[in-house]
């Protein structure tokens, strides 16, 4: 879903070991037919591991030196890509019954990230307690509301998050 795009360079963030392993095969010296790789990654598929293929009979294809590229793009898309499509799917779906799908466009990745996920910022404890409005018999004084208040004051900012 959507028309951004994204690489193995995206892979830093979203599985550094993965992209790491990828870098140390770009980048290898020696045989790669020395590594025994193919053209499959491996999942956890309900407590069970499972080969995937990469490409149509990826299992047979061994990496070598010269389609080592080939096989980093692969094993990028599948992970950024391929790994993720049904969530991804769901999300957009979610999404689009908030906004219209067009109005996307109007930001950034990083912004788009802000806007979904929030900020990191300190919680002002006294301007929320300031504008809330108390239901079902509780007030302002109620004795519940003030250790309400008092707990979340002595709270790190990291859990107030």
């Amino acid at each position: 879903q959507g028309t951004s795009h994204v690489g193995i360079e995206d892979l830093k963030t979203l599985d550094s070991e993965i992209y790491k392993s990828l870098m140390a095969v770009k980048h290898y010296t020696g045989d790669l037919s020395d590594l025994a790789l193919d053209f499959t990654v491996e999942i956890e598929r309900f407590g069970a591991r499972e080969a995937v293929e990469l490409v149509p009979g990826g299992a047979a294809m061994d990496v070598c030196n010269s389609n080592r590229l080939a096989y980093c793009h692969h094993v990028a898309d599948f992970h950024l890509n391929r790994a993720t499509a049904t969530q991804r799917a769901a999300f957009c779906r979610g999404l689009s019954t908030l906004m219209r799908p067009a109005w996307l466009k109007m930001f950034s990745p990083t912004e788009l990230n802000l806007l979904t996920g929030g900020a990191v910022v300190d919680v002002d404890v006294d301007a929320l307690e300031s504008v809330t409005h108390y239901s079902g018999g509780y007030s302002r004084s109620s004795r519940t509301v003030r250790t309400f208040w008092r707990v979340v004051r002595q709270m790190s900012q990291a859990d107030k998050q």
